[in-house]
């Protein structure tokens, strides 16, 4: 695929068009502006390699010839697209440690809960390469026999490494980097910013290195973006309804006036503003449409949504789409929550809950950091923007 060349300036920030990229500015006066945008301390002097053009990442201390390969791939076919993309990340975080040539390749078949969701026999063997290009320039064997011969995990190594303290996390789960539980952390029910900038900044960090996206994807992405966000201020809504389990760290399903309270202080504040909602419940989207001022400056994507239902503690919830196999292909469920992802990365401001989706729009664009409200937790804690 022939792709433009790209330039860096001297802080190594790559650039392509015509989507702003992850770290650019953001400014009170809507996207046309370019004043500076948030100040953070210790901030990494790097932006996100998103969109086709961007070269293979080539560690010069590792010898791509004949070095050992790492087989990254996922075991488990429960893990959402996002969830994923964490197993990816410290996968990634594991083969640099240890010197290893890492490339992805996702299949169909997993070692526990049945296949991947999002495979599709029609795009092709590997998720990974529905949406991105390869992580180095090792490419990945389609032969099973010969990936089996390179370095691979199995479930539970997978699982260790997921939940081990170095792992990157998008919530309070495993062990943690300091001397603080988790679980603790969990129960205390508090915004913690030293746990998620840690986390964030490392996902970031190695998405900067490894991730680019195939350029069907980033132009889907651009159309939306120059359609919708153009000109506007936008805050960015990530509403998760269907399927959160509250033991393993994601805590409660979030009711949409939390959000719609966030959502009307902004559209108040900034005229001509707009709200940009990415959820896969139906039932959340439409009671948020109900309760915000102004719902005809209200966009959300026109997503797979399930419209079955489950039962969990004598409550009916709603299926999460990518564990509904009876509607929609893989690849377009794991289309429409990458799309997501990226236009919540180019919000100016984002309003989310516990979610490894949320967290990836933050990975993508770190200065999300300090222009994101996290309110899964107690109010009090709760990051304060200057419009609410």
């Amino acid at each position: 695929m022939e792709v433009p060349l790209i330039t860096t300036d001297e802080l190594g920030i790559f650039r392509t068009q015509p989507l702003p990229q992850p770290g650019e500015s953001r400014s009170e006066g809507g996207r046309g502006s370019q004043i500076g945008g948030p100040t953070l301390e210790g901030s990494l002097r790097f932006n996100v390699l998103l969109g086709p053009g961007n070269p293979v990442v080539v560690d010069p201390k590792l010898n791509y010839t004949g070095g050992s390969r790492l087989w990254i791939r996922i075991n488990d076919g429960w893990h959402g697209f996002f969830s994923q993309m964490t197993v990816v990340l410290n996968s990634l975080s594991y083969a640099e440690k240890n010197k290893f040539i890492p490339y992805v390749f996702i299949g169909k078949d997993t070692m526990r809960h049945g296949r991947n969701r999002y495979f599709d026999h029609s795009v092709g063997p590997n998720i990974w390469e529905y949406f991105f290009l390869p992580v180095s320039p090792t490419l990945p064997p389609i032969s099973p026999s010969e990936r089996e011969r390179d370095k691979f995990f199995s479930w539970h190594e997978e699982r260790n490494i997921h939940n081990a303290p170095e792992a990157i996390k998008a919530y309070y789960y495993g062990h943690s980097f300091d001397d603080q539980s988790n679980r603790d952390r969990f129960k205390q029910n508090k915004y913690d910013e030293g746990f998620y900038w840690h986390h964030r900044s490392r996902a970031s960090h190695l998405i900067s290195k490894y991730f680019r996206f195939r350029k069907e994807v980033w132009g889907e992405a651009n159309l939306y973006f120059n359609e919708h966000f153009k000109g506007y201020k936008v805050l960015g809504v990530h509403m998760r309804g269907t399927d959160k389990i509250e033991r393993a760290g994601g805590g409660r399903i979030i009711p949409a006036r939390e959000y719609a309270e966030y959502a009307n202080a902004y559209l108040t504040r900034y005229k001509g503003s707009r709200v940009f909602v990415a959820t896969e419940s139906k039932s959340l989207l439409a009671e948020f449409k109900g309760l915000v001022s102004d719902p005809g400056r209200v966009r959300s994507r026109m997503v797979l949504r399930s419209n079955s239902t489950f039962k969990r503690k004598g409550q009916t919830l709603e299926q999460n789409i990518f564990l509904d196999l009876k509607t929609g292909s893989g690849y377009r469920k794991g289309l429409d929550v990458v799309l997501d992802v990226i236009l919540l990365s180019r919000c100016d401001y984002l309003v989310h809950g516990a979610s490894a989706v949320s967290e990836g729009a933050i990975w993508f664009d770190i200065r999300l950091h300090n222009r994101s409200v996290h309110i899964q937790y107690e109010r009090s804690t709760r990051q304060c923007p200057p419009w609410f």
